[in-house]
């Protein structure tokens, strides 16, 4: 009886160190990401033929989450930057903006998606998108 009775103090003082699992998940941390945010898509794509003139969706999409910043510039003269008509919006996730812009025929257009003097498209960390160069041009 002496031994069952010391086994059993022994389990106790075994189990006191031990913890029950937490019903609390650990913390996740996103890590940042690793550079510059990069363009994923342009729509219309960049070096596009025969875009449709008149009312058309600009889609910018990015790597990674924006921090809401823009700066769509000229390249080129003002005869290559289109009417932007509206505000342009940012999707849910912070990836993705969209302008409405009017097009007109037989024109080719350039816009600066951020430049050396205006970088406002930045990741949530603040970090410049490096400057790239849209180009398009409308058929009829």
């Amino acid at each position: 009886m002496r031994m069952h009775g010391v086994l059993l103090i022994a389990a106790i003082v075994a189990l006191a160190g031990c913890t029950a699992p937490s019903s609390t998940p650990e913390p996740t941390t996103s890590a940042a990401p690793a550079g510059p945010p990069q363009i994923v898509s342009l729509e219309p794509a960049n070096g596009a033929t025969n875009v449709t003139s008149g009312a058309t969706q600009a889609v910018v999409t990015f790597d990674q989450p924006m921090g809401g910043g823009m700066s769509f510039t000229t390249r080129g003269g003002p005869d290559k930057f289109p009417e932007m008509t509206g505000k342009p919006v940012w999707s849910a996730d912070k990836k993705t903006i969209t302008a409405t812009m009017q097009l007109g025929p037989n024109r080719q257009y350039v816009i600066g998606v951020n430049s050396p003097n205006h970088a406002n498209f930045k990741n949530e960390q603040g970090v410049a998108l490096v400057p790239v160069i849209w180009e398009f041009t409308t058929g009829n």
